[in-house]
This record gives structure tokens, sequence and C-alpha cells, in this order.
């Protein structure tokens, strides 16, 4: 049973779960989870069973091969059958496989209203969900989350989850994951949680390909490793309660071969998000607002037994020195050494550790 805290976190059969997700194995392959597992990840999904109407077969051949490997999966449903709105078809798909322990949240659909899809088709989805399933949520992803209307919250009551997917590489700051992230939970209802997909391609690759090769190069470098990191970082600190990525299908370009210095830097972050998981699905206190830090500094931190744990990014376009109160017996996590007097470079970030 999936069921979440007054705080926002998931659980699973009571205990706290934080999905650090992606939308597909970097081989683009749905029997192959191999990329997933060595990065670390628990949620996955895959776009076959949105193409067109599927069946029940493949897609509780596809929970059960996730689940024996350790993953949970956000499952779409056929957009032919939402585009005609057969209710019918959702009903058997969500009643035949909710007993499936891979099964995490019913994936209603991204980007909606950029595909001219309208929110009373999310409200009878919502409807035949409940009527089968009250173990699982469902989750929407708006892109066009901002500036946020009643139009973008129409669409936030029909989800038990809201997501949004900022994607600012190469042509925008960093800052737009923050900007968006911040209206996602602006749009939300009230007390509901919201997910956050990041970044793991690099749009002049997507939209020009072989412009883009013949310029750029043959090795795709962005998102760099640092903006991967502060990116993650950014979101959680707008109190996303789940991360998911996002890097384009094997038509567009292999991910680990074309762009290894990108799959490193989402390795890397990954290794430290899920070393990072008690503090992740801690519960969150009033305490944790007072280690916030001013501009141009944005952050986010928990404690668990006594160890206090302080991620911090500097939000800005130019190196800034990181000054903590003396209070705090602060390690940088990855060095084990007291904060470097040398500024934060811009969009730089870091992690630190104290004992409470």
């Amino acid at each position: 049973t999936i069921s979440f805290r007054s705080d926002g976190i998931m659980q699973i059969d009571g205990k706290p779960f934080f999905p650090l997700g992606s939308y597909r194995d970097p081989s683009d392959t749905r029997t192959d989870f191999a990329g997933l597992k060595e990065a670390g990840f628990n949620v996955t999904h895959d776009y076959y069973f949105e193409n067109t109407d599927r069946t029940v077969p493949e897609a509780r051949a596809y929970l059960r091969a996730a689940h024996a490997n350790g993953l949970r999966v956000f499952l779409g449903f056929g957009r032919p059958s939402i585009r005609r709105g057969d209710t019918r078809s959702w009903k058997r798909w969500t009643g035949e496989l909710m007993d499936e322990p891979g099964l995490l949240t019913w994936y209603m659909m991204d980007e909606p209203i950029c595909q001219g899809i309208p929110q009373a088709a999310f409200v009878q989805l919502q409807q035949a969900i409940r009527q089968m399933d009250s173990g699982h949520p469902s989750s929407l992803l708006l892109a066009r989350i901002s500036p946020v209307t009643e139009f973008q919250r129409s669409y936030a009551k029909t989800c038990d989850v809201l997501w949004c997917d900022p994607y600012p590489i190469p042509g925008k700051p960093l800052s737009l994951v923050l900007d968006k992230a911040e209206a996602c939970r602006e749009a939300a209802v009230p007390g509901q949680p919201f997910w956050v997909v990041l970044q793991g391609f690099d749009w002049r690759y997507w939209k020009e390909r072989k412009t883009a090769f013949e310029k750029c190069g043959k090795e795709i470098t962005r998102p760099t490793p640092e903006e991967t990191r502060a990116m993650a970082h950014l979101a959680l600190s707008t109190g996303a309660h789940g991360l998911i990525w996002y890097w384009s299908p094997n038509s567009v370009y292999h991910l680990q071969k074309q762009a290894p210095t990108v799959w490193k830097g989402i390795c890397e972050t990954m290794a430290e998000l899920n070393g990072l998981e008690p503090y992740l699905t801690a519960p969150r206190t009033p305490d944790d607002d007072n280690v916030r830090l001013p501009a141009p500094f944005r952050s986010w931190s928990r404690a668990v037994d006594g160890t206090r744990v302080l991620a911090v990014v500097n939000a800005s376009d130019d190196p800034a020195p990181l000054s903590l109160p003396a209070r705090y017996k602060a390690l940088d996590q990855r060095t084990g050494k007291p904060p470097a007097a040398a500024p934060i470079p811009a969009w730089g970030s870091a992690v630190y550790i104290w004992q409470e």
C-alpha cells in the first residue's frame, strides 16, 4: 500500500520512501535495467505503454521484471485511450495490475496542456483509477506550470502527486529549476506532494542533432556533473518530495556512450542522494528552517538521531563566500574537512554534516 505522511513523504507499507527515478534505462530497452541499477535509481518507467494501447500481460511482465531488479514503476496509460475517453480500458488496466508489487504510481500523462488534453479528461481518469485501486496514487506532470493560475490548479486537483519538468540547459540559467519547482509547489493542492523531473540531456543535440555534433563535438558534456548535482539540490531546497531524471532516447543519442561525463555526473549525484536517504525521508520539522542561509544560497536541511545535514547551492552566476555560524561544527561530507575558505563557485554545491 502506498500512502503519504503529513509532510508529503511517500510511504510503502508504512515505511518512508524517497523516489529517485528515471524515465528509462540508458539502454532504452524495456528488459534491461543494468544502467538504472548501476546508478542506484529506485523507480523507472517505459513509454512503450503510452505510445499506444498495450496488453495487461505485457505490463505485468514489465512490472515483475522491474520489481525483480529492485525497482518500482510509474506506469502510464495508452495515449489513444485517453484521447477517446475510454473509461472501460482504464478500469481494466488498473483493476488487473493494481496487485503488482512493482507498481508505485499511475502515471496519467506528461505535459497534457502542451498536447491539448483538457482537464476534464483527467477528472474522468482519476475517477476510474479510484474506483478500481485505492492503494496507489496517481501522478500528473505539468510543463506549463508558471505563472500559476486557476488553470494549472485545476489540473493539480485531478491527481495525487503533481510533477514539473524544468529543463534549462543550455539556453537558460539553472534558476529555472527553482522557478518551476516553486511554481509546482504553489499550484499543488495544500498538502499535495510534488516531484521534480531533472534534465539529463542537452537540448542542442535533441533539436539539431547533425549540426550540434558538427559544432559541439562528438561527446556531449552537459549537464556537467556540477550542474547535475546543483539541479538536484536546488529542487530539494524547494521541498520536493521526489526526483526523477529524464534523458533522451537512443534515437537522439546514447547517454552512456555519447555523453559519458554526463552519465558519470548522474551516477555521482545518485550515490550522494542514496547516501542521504535517511535525511531525505526524515520528518520535516520547524528546526530545519533555522539553518536556512541568506542569498545567494539555497539550502535544505534535516536531522536524524542528533546528526544534521545541510545541503547548500550557490544560486548565482558569481562565486560567493559561505559563512556558516560557529555553532555548526560542520564538515564537508565529501572531504571530511571544515568548509573551505574559498568562495563557492557559481551554481556550486556542497553538503555539510555535524552533530547537534
